[in-house]
């Protein structure tokens, strides 16, 4: 995966072009450990894409992660990648609201292991499997209940 040249900077973004970014995932079919638009991709991958496209991280070697870790793991890679890369800062969303670009983490099983970058008006663009990439809406009673947290890239405060 290589960054596009000449692609925006995440402070010269505006809210409707990081939002068109994650759209433009939107129909890539879930792939677990792909990371390429329109061939395939998981949901983490999906993530550390999105921001690389505006130049916020090299190219990174998640590790192994099986898709069914929530069911197993006592610790969510998902959480630990976010504090490894010291680029997010957590957002108390009781008292702020969110933003274009920030990254949701979900509950599936025991811990956070689903993400997705926020869009507008409540809603996300995520990988599922058997469904790859779409919008989906946090008013949704499947997904507003196993919202662990929400995230923001710490240049964007």
């Amino acid at each position: 995966m290589t960054i596009p040249l000449g692609f925006r900077i995440w402070g010269a973004a505006t809210p409707q072009e990081r939002v068109m970014a994650a759209r433009s995932w939107i129909g890539t079919p879930f792939v677990p450990h792909a990371h390429l638009k329109g061939a395939g991709v998981d949901c983490v991958q999906l993530a550390l894409c999105y921001y690389q496209e505006f130049s916020l991280f090299p190219l990174v070697d998640l590790g192994s992660y099986t898709m069914d870790g929530g069911r197993h793991l006592e610790r969510s890679r998902v959480l630990e990648w976010i504090e490894e890369s010291n680029a997010f800062m957590p957002v108390d969303i009781s008292k702020e609201l969110t933003r274009a670009g920030d990254l949701a983490c979900f509950r599936v099983g025991r811990i956070p292991h689903h993400c997705g970058i926020l869009t507008e008006m409540g809603g996300f663009v995520h990988a599922l499997r058997g469904s790859g990439v779409k919008e989906s809406s946090l008013a949704d009673p499947t997904w507003n209940h196993r919202l662990e947290a929400v995230f923001r890239i710490k240049e964007a405060v």
